[in-house]
This record gives C-alpha cells, structure tokens and sequence, in this order.
C-alpha cells in the first residue's frame, strides 16, 4: 500500500482503498477511525506536524471533509457512549478536543476538553463507565480522564520495558484487558484494567 488512504481488507485478503479524501482535499496523512452510531465512517487525517492543516473526513458513498477545528495533528477518534460527542486527540495541541455530534453525522462546536502540555498524545477509548482513556506515543504513558477534569495515570513505563511509544488502544472483546499498539518496537502490550 503505497497511496495515503483508507483501505479494507476482506476475509479473502482482497484489499480495496475505499478513501483517498475528498476530490478537492485529498488525504494527507489518514489516522485513525470512528464508527457513528448510523454506521458512518469518520476518519482522521493528521495532515503535516505543526502545520494545523489536519481534518476529520466522513465515508457515506463519497468522501466528504466534515470538520477542519481540530486541526493541530488530529489523531485519535472516540465517540462518546452517548453518540452526541466525538472526542479527538490533537497530538500537537497537545491534548483532547470534543465536538458536538449532530443526528445527521455533523459535528460542530469544537471545544478543549483536556490539555496535555509536554505530552504527545494519540489515541484514545471510552472505557465502560464513560471516562476516557488517553494513550501518548510520548512520554509512554495512558491517561484516564475523570468525570472531575483530573487526569490519573493508568500505565506509565519510563524504561519501556512493557510500553514503547504506544499509539492506539483498545478492550479486548468481552474482557477488561487494556491493549496498546507500541510503535516504538512494534508490539502489543495487554494490561488488567480496573
């Protein structure tokens, strides 16, 4: 795969680019995706590092640019448990934006919900009691967001014995076990969450 976009994979292997962007903005950097409860695609598209030129692109037959707020390296994508908010990590912000979920799938009314000075962070996951969890490629750590604002740590590895630069993360089916995809040496690491 060669072409920036966003590609499915089928039970055969048969691979087919389903999203380069849109005609007159065409996919820079795509990252991460989100499923609205409709079933509408989302996926971000990170752009160039300290330009603020990242987007949110929507997949519904075309391909439209849906949001252009969250532009300071848009990663990670969680919608809310409640299907009203997308929760966006802005790794150059640095920090988490959120924007209001319309019932037709538009978002609106960004708005910064945590910052996260001297981090790079990257993805993100609702867990099942709604708080947030932020995972940052730097330093090797993942933050829960409280309901009161605070930010408690949940993993932190310094030597990056278990954690080594971790991006995306997310449950394993039907357990509280936390997974965390680590760029740095390219491996999973699988944690007891409580």
């Amino acid at each position: 795969v060669t072409e920036p976009g966003i590609y499915r994979i089928d039970t055969e292997g048969e691979v087919d680019r389903i999203s380069a962007g849109s005609d007159d903005r065409p996919a820079l950097l795509p990252n991460d995706l989100a499923f609205l409860p409709s079933g509408v695609l989302l996926f971000s598209d990170s752009g160039n590092w300290g330009v603020d030129d990242g987007c949110i692109y929507s997949v519904n037959g075309g391909t439209l640019v849906v949001d252009t707020t969250c532009a300071a390296y848009p990663n990670g994508l969680a919608v809310s448990p409640d299907g009203t908010e997308l929760a966006v990590v802005e790794s150059t912000l640095p920090g988490v934006s959120v924007l209001s979920l319309g019932p037709d799938g538009s978002l609106s009314d960004r708005r910064v919900l945590v910052e996260l000075p001297g981090t790079v962070p990257d993805g993100l996951l609702y867990d099942a009691e709604g708080r947030l969890l932020i995972s940052c490629w730097a330093p090797d750590v993942v933050f829960r967001l409280e309901e009161s604002g605070e930010l408690r740590v949940v993993v932190h590895d310094p030597l990056r014995v278990v954690l080594n630069q971790p991006t995306n993360i997310a449950f394993a089916p039907g357990t509280n076990r936390l997974v965390a995809a680590n760029i740095g040496d390219r491996y999973l690491s699988v944690f007891e969450y409580a």
